[in-house]
């Protein structure tokens, strides 16, 4: 079976290395990211245009944004004007709303389309140990499992269309609140002389310890605020705003069932407002203290 695999930076790149396990022929593309010779060598064949795709039975896209997504599925050249005929995987952050309505007009095109969203660091895609959220039957998943499996660690099938995305967002923004506590718990530790590696190595082994405090206090006392998988840091929040743009969208009838999530809204477009989009998440943290960057 032919598969491709459109979109191989840091994620797609780990999970292209390990749909080799299947047996089936990998075809990548990127119209950015070159990385031919590094592919090649591992088995993988490099498609020069998505023309070279058309035929496959399966394409995944690790794609940055919704915009990434629906420009590759629908726009001039995409694989609805190729007459690509087969299933489509997005394994990307993507919005909810939109993978709904693009899962119900390719249908018209006989194309299937499953959101599978992963969660997870680089290293965690090079050695397969993604969590995968599904948005989809268990029926659907018959022929696509495997290949699914083959970079998860953990594959969870939430319902239908959308589903997968929809908790992929909400995954991420609790996240993204969890940054904005730790924003405001180091800077008072800080006005109170607390010793903050002392402080970190409690919060470590207590109840308050988080993915976030762990990963973002030491960088940020570092000063690094560079966003980016080699430090763990993930996108910039310029970038991962979208994930918080939708989760307003989704409670927009409903706010005042929301103030803590509200609350983080406001410090992270602070954080941007002062100019801090291409940093990572950690730089909510100056908000609230001048920490200097390194």
């Amino acid at each position: 079976m032919k598969i491709g695999i459109i979109g191989v930076g840091g994620m797609g790149s780990g999970i292209a290395r390990n749909l080799l396990k299947t047996g089936n022929k990998i075809f990548a593309y990127d119209k950015q990211y070159k990385c031919e010779k590094a592919l090649n060598d591992l088995g993988i064949n490099t498609a020069s245009s998505l023309k070279e795709l058309q035929d496959a039975s399966v394409i995944f896209l690790s794609l940055p944004d919704t915009d990434s997504v629906d420009n590759t599925v629908f726009g001039h050249g995409g694989l609805v004007s190729l007459n690509f005929k087969g299933t489509i995987i997005d394994t990307g952050t993507t919005d909810p709303s939109f993978t709904t309505k693009a899962a119900e007009q390719l249908i018209n095109h006989h194309i299937k389309f499953i959101d599978a969203p992963v969660s997870g660091l680089e290293s965690k895609a090079l050695k397969g140990e993604l969590t995968s959220m599904l948005g989809s039957s268990n029926e659907e998943l018959i022929e696509l499992r495997s290949l699914i499996e083959s970079y998860s660690k953990t594959l969870v099938v939430l319902g239908g269309i959308g589903q997968g995305q929809l908790a992929k967002m909400l995954n991420n923004v609790l996240y993204n609140t969890a940054c904005a506590s730790v924003a405001e718990i180091l800077a008072v530790a800080v006005k109170h002389d607390i010793n903050l590696d002392g402080f970190y190595e409690i919060v470590c082994n207590s109840t308050g310890n988080s993915k976030a405090f762990e990963i973002f206090v030491p960088l940020i006392r570092q000063g690094i605020f560079s966003p980016g998988g080699e430090v763990g840091a993930g996108l910039s929040m310029e970038k991962a705003f979208k994930d918080m743009l939708a989760f307003k969208e989704v409670t927009q009838n409903e706010p005042e069932s929301v103030p803590v999530t509200n609350a983080c809204f406001q410090t992270y477009q602070a954080a941007l407002d002062k100019g801090f989009g291409d940093k990572n998440k950690g730089a909510m943290a100056r908000v609230w203290h001048d920490w200097p960057e390194a």
